[in-house]
C-alpha cells in the first residue's frame, strides 16, 4: 500500500491560505477570495490526483501482463482521515475518500460519526476532472503543494522511524534480560529455602496428616476441645465424596449462593468498567480541551502580534480584522481588548470600545493602558455632546480621573500611535478652557515623546492663547522640522501631514498649509483626523488675531468630512439592502 497523508495537507495548506486572506484584506479582494474558496477543498483534491494517477499505472496496458501473472497492486492508503479543523464536518476525510481498492485508517472517534452520519457511496471519483483546476488556482496564490508533501513525507518517515527504533529497542532490552540469566537467577532464589520446607514435609508425614484430615480428626487442628465440633462439621464436604452421602439441598443452595456472589462480582466490575471508561472520557476531553485552549492562546498571541504590526504600519482596517479573529480564541486577553478597543475608538465605534475596554479592565482595574485609553473614548463622547452640557462635563470629569490615574502609574505611558497621553489629557483641559492645565499637559507629553511634532504642536497653540506669541513662533517651527522629518521615512501618516499643515498655517505660509491638508487626504483610512485636526482649527480661530488662511483650511476639512459621511451613509444603505 502508498500511504497518503489527508487531514495534514488541509492543515498546513490552510494556514498558507489564512495568511494570504490576512495579508491581503483591504487591499487585494480577488486575492481574499481565491484563497478563501480553497479553504478545506486540497487535502480531497490531492488525494484524488494520487488515486488517479494510481488508476493510469496499475489499470492500464502496462500493468496488465504483470497482472496476469499475480502481480499485486500497491493501492492508496488514506492516513490522518480525523478532522483537525473543527469548521469541517467530522466525516469529510471519510465521506469523501470512498472508492475501490482503496484503504481507509479511520480513527475511532471518526469511524463512530460515521457510523452515526456519514455516507455511503462512492465519491472518491466524483470531481476528478475538476481537480487539475483546483490545483493551478492554488498555485495561482502561491502555495507550492508539492513543497508541503514533501516536507510531509520527510517528517512521516521520520516519525515512523523513531517509533521503529523505539520497538527495536524495546526488543534487544528483552532478549538482553533473557540471554543473561535472569529467569534462571530467578527460580534459583528458592533453593535457599529448601532445608526448611524439606523439615516441614517430614514432619507433616510423621503425624500422618493427610489421614487425620481424610478421618476428620479435630485435635490435627485445635487441643482445645470446644473447637472440635466446628472442625468436624466443617470437614463433612470429605463424607460427601468418599461415602455417597452428598447433601444435594446443601450442594444447591451452595451453588445458588455461589452464583449470587458470582452475579454480584461480575455487575461490580461491569459498574467499574462504566466507571473506568467515564473517567478515561473525561480525561481524554480534559486533555483535548487543555489542549486546544493552548493551540488556541498560541494562534490568539500570533494574531495579536500581527496585529501590532499591521497598527505599525498604518494599517488600522487589517489590524482591527485580525484582532476581530484573535478574539474567539482567548476573548479574556488583556492586551487583545485593550487594542481592539483603541482602534475602535479612532473608527468612532464608541460603545464597543467601551465593551473591550471594561473586558480588559476587569481582569486588572489597575491595568495603565486600558484605563488611559478609557479615558481617550469619554473625551470623544464628550465632544460629541453637544446639546446636554451636564452629560458633556461629567463625561470630561471621567476622561481626566482615567487618564490622570493611569499616568500616575506610569507617567512614560503612550497609546498604540506612539503618543502620550499626556497629550490627551491636555486636549481635555484645553477643551475646558483650562489652559495653563493644557499647557502643563502638553509640556509633560514633549517631555515623554520630544521629537514627536503632535505635542509639541498642541503645546504651541496653547502658548498662543495665552499670549506667549513669541515662544509660540518658535515651537511652530519646531513643529514644521519634526514633521517634515517623520513624513521622509513615512509619508503615509497622516496625524504628522495634518500637523505640518496646522504649522505652516500659524507661520504665515497658507498655501503650503493647504496643500498639505490635501495630500493628507490620499492616506485617510477613518474620518477621525479629520475632526482632530478640524478641532485644533477651530481653537485658532477663536483666538485673537487667528493665521491667514485658516477660513480656508477650515472649510477645506469640512467639505472633506462630510464626503466621507455621504460616503459611510451609501456604504451603510447598500448593506442595509
Amino acid at each position: 500500500m502508498a500511504s497518503f497523508f489527508v487531514s495534514r495537507i488541509d492543515t498546513q495548506v490552510d494556514q498558507q491560505l489564512e495568511n494570504n486572506i490576512r495579508v491581503a484584506t483591504g487591499r487585494d479582494l480577488d486575492r481574499v477570495r481565491a484563497s478563501s474558496e480553497l479553504l478545506g477543498t486540497i487535502a480531497i483534491a490531492n488525494a484524488q490526483n494520487a488515486y488517479r494517477a494510481y488508476r493510469e499505472l496499475f489499470h492500464g496496458e502496462r500493468f496488465a501482463a504483470l497482472h496476469a501473472a499475480g502481480a499485486m497492486v500497491q493501492r492508496p492508503l488514506w492516513a490522518s482521515t480525523g478532522t483537525k479543523n473543527p469548521k469541517y464536518p467530522d466525516t469529510l476525510y471519510v465521506d469523501r475518500l470512498i472508492g475501490p481498492e482503496t484503504v481507509n485508517t479511520v480513527p475511532p472517534a471518526t469511524l463512530r460519526a460515521f457510523k452515526d452520519h456519514g455516507t455511503v457511496a462512492e465519491t472518491l471519483t466524483q470531481g476528478l476532472d475538476e481537480v487539475d483546476a483546483l490545483l493551478d488556482k492554488l498555485a495561482e496564490v502561491n502555495v507550492d503543494l508539492e513543497q508541503i508533501n514533501n516536507m510531509l513525507q520527510v517528517d512521516g518517515v521520520d516519525a515512523f522511524a523513531d517509533s521503529f527504533a523505539a520497538l527495536l529497542k524495546a526488543v534487544e532490552g528483552k532478549r538482553e534480560m533473557l540471554s543473561c540469566g535472569v529467569i534462571q537467577q530467578q527460580s534459583g532464589v528458592l533453593g535457599g529455602y529448601e532445608p526448611g520446607l524439606r523439615r516441614t514435609v517430614d514432619q507433616l508425614a510423621r503425624r500422618k496428616a493427610n489421614q487425620q484430615i481424610w478421618e476428620k480428626t479435630p485435635t490435627f487442628w485445635k487441643e482445645e476441645s470446644q473447637h472440635h465440633a466446628l472442625i468436624k462439621r466443617r470437614l463433612d464436604w470429605l463424607t460427601c465424596l468418599t461415602d455417597g452421602s452428598l447433601d444435594r439441598e446443601r450442594l444447591e443452595e451452595s451453588r445458588l449462593q455461589f452464583a449470587e456472589l458470582n452475579r454480584q462480582i461480575e455487575a461490580a466490575l461491569a459498574r467499574t468498567e462504566d466507571k473506568l471508561q467515564s473517567f478515561q472520557g473525561i480525561i481524554d476531553q480534559a486533555v483535548a480541551s487543555a489542549k486546544q485552549q493552548a493551540e488556541d492562546s498560541f494562534r490568539a498571541l500570533s494574531l495579536l502580534l500581527l496585529a501590532e504590526q499591521q497598527v505599525r504600519s498604518g494599517n488600522r482596517q487589517s489590524a482591527i480584522a485580525t484582532l476581530e479573529e484573535a478574539m474567539p480564541l482567548d476573548p479574556e486577553n488583556q492586551t487583545t481588548n485593550y487594542l481592539l478597543g483603541y482602534l475602535y475608538t479612532g473608527h468612532k465605534r464608541f460603545s464597543e470600545a467601551l465593551s473591550h475596554l471594561d473586558r480588559a479592565l476587569e481582569r486588572n482595574p489597575n491595568f495603565a493602558p486600558g484605563l488611559a485609553a478609557k479615558g481617550l473614548v469619554q473625551s470623544r463622547l464628550a465632544d460629541l455632546e453637544s446639546e446636554n452640557e451636564m452629560r458633556r462635563n461629567h463625561l470630561r470629569a471621567q476622561a481626566e480621573a482615567n487618564l490622570t490615574r493611569a499616568l500616575e502609574m506610569d507617567s512614560r505611558l503612550l497609546d498604540a500611535d506612539g503618543e502620550s497621553y499626556f497629550g490627551t489629557l491636555g486636549g481635555v483641559y484645553r477643551r475646558q478652557g483650562r489652559w495653563e492645565d493644557a499647557a502643563r499637559a502638553y509640556e509633560r507629553a514633549v517631555e515623554v515623546t520630544p521629537n514627536n511634532s503632535y505635542p509639541v504642536g498642541n503645546l504651541a497653540t496653547v502658548y498662543k492663547r495665552l499670549g506667549r506669541e513669541t515662544e509660540a513662533q518658535d515651537i511652530y517651527r519646531k513643529v514644521i522640522r519634526l514633521a517634515a522629518e517623520a513624513l521622509e521615512d513615512r509619508p503615509t501618516d497622516i496625524w504628522k501631514r495634518f500637523d505640518l499643515a496646522q504649522a505652516l498655517l500659524v507661520i504665515g505660509e497658507p498655501e503650503r498649509g493647504l496643500q498639505e491638508y490635501r495630500r493628507g487626504f490620499d492616506y485617510l483610512y477613518a474620518p477621525g483626523p479629520l475632526e482632530s485636526a478640524l478641532g485644533g482649527l477651530r481653537a485658532l480661530q477663536a483666538m485673537p488675531n487667528p493665521p491667514e488662511g485658516l477660513a480656508e483650511g477650515i472649510a477645506l476639512l469640512e467639505a472633506e468630512i462630510a464626503r466621507w459621511q455621504r460616503r459611510e451613509s451609501a456604504q451603510s444603505d447598500a448593506a442595509g439592502h
